[in-house]
């Protein structure tokens, strides 16, 4: 008989300053052509990107500017690149790895770059992170035969033409907080006329603003010299501003930014069902006052059906699909040798993606008062955390698009579950090299078939 999983769980946060809000805005004329890639950006963005301001991390691949405010969710897709991130993002093997919020921002052949915005709450360090991927031989679909084979933080600088070079520059002032227009003061004395466009980067924590001008260029006299004037897209706020012409920009300006509320999502109700298809025996390391550490008998989940709707009171347009997270008791998945706390395969998020509806941009939408649902069988797979019957918990995560730009991630209220596998008999043993029991056991289990200690 399925269980309720919540009735109603309803959660309602706060508007954000208007100055916070906007995550990535491109003011720029042409100063690279780019041609044109598949999958790197939605037909909006793209087109307001046209023609294309590029973008890099380091000596990285350069891919498209508007790109990073391109459609989230690409770790949920089902080509090998996407599947072999999503693995990563699980087991911590080429580090930190955020779970969700990935952008494809370059799909060449044989080489995928995924990026993501490092939100305020877990930045470590940077405000984007890159991975890229490659194959071991051209054109593989195995997972298995992709490899990340770089992974960092860094702040995007600006891709200049061959005969384009940055140039420094300070602002002739204090650049004040509710201004939308600056002056900057060129280090190389510029002619009228001589410079490019500026670029413009925004961020909740940053602007950055990179002037160029050709290669060729001789500079003026300085008593003929000229100022730049820069117009921002927004007022600055209380950002930190800097000069894009270094790698990575160079601080021009403090930031006075204090931390911004989270948008007003309205309320959400989540109700459903789930029930215990299967269970399967393991061991884990007993966790006992007084006695030395041992391996002791356990069950674990090994299969479930999840019944889920989730329902807006207002119409909310995502960044990418919800991220759904199910954690069992006690989760502690570094016990087993993980970054990851959720569980299940497929992910639970990426099997509710396709039944949320797409608006014209082919962003996610969530339409008030129309459930979207997940009805799903849902197995333990193969890299992710093992939990015991016993007291579960569901973590949803959406992220709203707000002036069209994605970063702030909104986490609902833990919904809790309860996962009863009495009656039940383990199918099978797991293998030493199988079990991934994410806790510590505080005592053996009487029974197989009753619920397991807690992690």
């Amino acid at each position: 008989v399925p269980l309720p999983v919540s009735r109603r769980r309803r959660v309602r946060l706060p508007s954000p300053p208007r100055a916070a809000r906007s995550a990535l805005v491109v003011l720029s004329a042409a100063v690279v052509m780019l041609p044109a890639l598949s999958g790197t950006a939605g037909p909006a963005a793209m087109a307001a990107a046209a023609p294309a301001v590029l973008v890099a991390c380091g000596d990285g691949p350069a891919f498209p500017l508007a790109a990073l405010d391109g459609p989230q969710g690409a770790e949920m897709a089902a080509d090998p690149a996407a599947r072999r991130l999503a693995r990563a993002t699980t087991t911590g093997e080429v580090g930190y790895l955020p779970r969700g919020g990935w952008m494809r921002v370059l799909d060449a052949p044989n080489l995928v770059v995924m990026a993501t915005w490092l939100h305020l709450p877990r930045s470590l360090g940077g405000p984007l992170l890159q991975a890229t991927l490659t194959p071991d031989t051209p054109g593989a679909t195995d997972p298995d035969a992709w490899h990340i084979r770089s992974a960092g933080f860094c702040w995007p600088r600006a891709v200049l033409g061959e005969d384009i070079d940055p140039v420094a520059w300070t602002p002739a002032g204090i650049v004040a907080a509710d201004a939308r227009t600056f002056t900057a003061i060129p280090a190389t004395p510029l002619c009228p006329g001589t410079a490019q466009e500026p670029i413009v980067v925004l961020t909740p924590e940053r602007v950055s603003v990179t002037l160029s001008a050709s290669a060729e260029l001789v500079a003026c006299a300085p008593e003929a010299a000229v100022p730049v004037e820069v117009t921002l897209p927004e007022p600055l706020g209380g950002r930190e501003l800097l000069d894009g012409a270094t790698d990575p920009p160079t601080s021009v300006q403090a930031a006075t930014m204090t931390e911004a509320a989270p948008p007003d999502i309205g309320e959400v109700d989540v109700d459903g069902s789930v029930q215990v298809r299967s269970i399967v025996a393991s061991e884990a390391i007993a966790d006992a006052l007084g006695s030395v550490p041992g391996l002791v008998p356990v069950t674990v989940v090994d299969e479930v059906f999840l019944d889920i709707r989730l329902t807006t009171e207002r119409d909310l347009v995502l960044a990418g699909p919800p991220r759904l997270c199910l954690v069992g008791p006690n989760a502690a998945p570094d016990d087993a040798g993980l970054i990851d706390r959720c569980w299940g395969d497929p992910d639970a998020g990426a099997v509710l993606a396709p039944s949320v509806p797409r608006d014209a941009d082919g962003y996610p939408t969530l339409r008030a008062g129309e459930p979207v649902a997940l009805e799903a069988t849902i197995g333990r797979g193969d890299v992710r955390c093992d939990y015991p019957p016993g007291d579960w918990h569901l973590e949803i995560v959406l992220t709203p698009r707000i002036d069209g730009h994605g970063w702030t991630d909104v986490a609902l209220g833990d919904v809790p579950l309860y996962l009863d596998a009495t009656g039940l008999v383990p199918g099978r043993k797991l293998g030493r090299l199988e079990s991934r029991y994410c806790g510590m056991a505080s005592r053996p289990v009487p029974d197989a078939g009753s619920p397991a200690p807690a992690s």
